[in-house]
């Protein structure tokens, strides 16, 4: 919808903020020339910066000018696309990034973040329908609950640059959500955003994943869910998001005993991988603050 608009641009998901804050502590002012240039090469090779379709060759010259700024390759293939599509406003879309919001602010201190929220029961079944995903219902549901939580806590540190947006009043009332965006980023909203089904079927995200996304707002959809989820599905995503859920104003279905079962189950596994990538967490950020 945003990249229908006459003043915005969306590039497609780049990976760079999730690869960068996974290695960062090669990259940057202490991080080895031959590191950083790896980076750059594993971002230039990637899917998402062959679909922004910039000059790479010019994006390398000016991403390579100073070494001290790892973000600068994401910043200046921002630019470059703004300007390709004659557009003022760039957006990123890449879902991981919602787990590097305090870095990205840090590196775009003008960007604004908008939070599209979907309930995970949703979430679960419209992963299913992909043919590019094997994930499990207990891993989209663990990424759903992570992702959320990292997202509400950014909101609240970084007061007045987020607009949380509900997938479901999105799809009801389009128009009226739209406009409220568009005055967020302070721009005029422009009614073409609501005919961006009409767009050019040359996008490179087309396809049979994306074939919903490129189909007028459906209502229906929005609880197509519980025809798709089989009961069992349903308690283990209830039993992994339920509080988060609750938090967002999405009510559980089942019942206290029945997420209790489940969560016997399946609660013990994530909650040792959370104890892991805390400590691992916790270990990169005491070694950069030694080094």
């Amino acid at each position: 919808m945003l990249d229908t608009h006459s003043e915005m641009a969306v590039t497609p998901e780049t990976h760079f903020g999730a690869n960068y804050v996974r290695k960062r502590d090669r990259f940057g002012a202490g991080g080895e020339p031959t590191a950083r240039r790896a980076l750059l090469d594993e971002f230039c090779r990637s899917a998402g910066f062959r679909e922004m379709a910039i000059d790479e060759s010019s994006f390398r010259a000016r991403a390579e000018s100073d070494p001290k700024d790892p973000w600068l390759p994401l910043r200046i293939a921002m630019q470059d696309f703004g300007r390709l599509r004659k557009s003022s406003i760039v957006g990123e879309k890449t879902p991981s990034h919602a787990v590097q919001i305090t870095a990205l602010s840090n590196a775009f201190p003008d960007a604004r973040f908008l939070i599209l929220r979907r309930d995970p029961r949703a979430v679960v079944a419209s992963w299913h329908r992909t043919t590019w995903s094997k994930r499990t219902s207990t891993q989209v549901s663990e990424k759903w609950r992570r992702y959320s939580h990292a997202m509400r806590r950014a909101c609240r540190s970084l007061p007045g640059r987020f607009l949380e947006v509900r997938y479901e009043e999105l799809v009801l009332d389009p128009a009226a959500e739209l406009k409220a965006i568009c005055a967020f980023l302070g721009t005029a909203f422009d009614p073409s955003m609501l005919f961006y089904y009409e767009r050019d079927a040359s996008s490179p995200e087309e396809g049979a994943d994306n074939e919903l996304t490129f189909e007028p707002p459906n209502p229906s959809r929005i609880d197509a869910w519980r025809a798709e989820t089989p009961a069992r599905e349903l308690r283990r995503i209830e039993a992994i998001c339920g509080h988060e859920m609750v938090v967002c104003g999405y009510a559980r279905e089942t019942s206290v005993r029945e997420r209790l079962a489940m969560s016997i189950t399946v609660l013990p596994v994530l909650w040792r991988k959370r104890v892991r990538r805390t400590l691992r967490e916790w270990r990169s950020e005491k070694l950069r603050s030694v080094s």
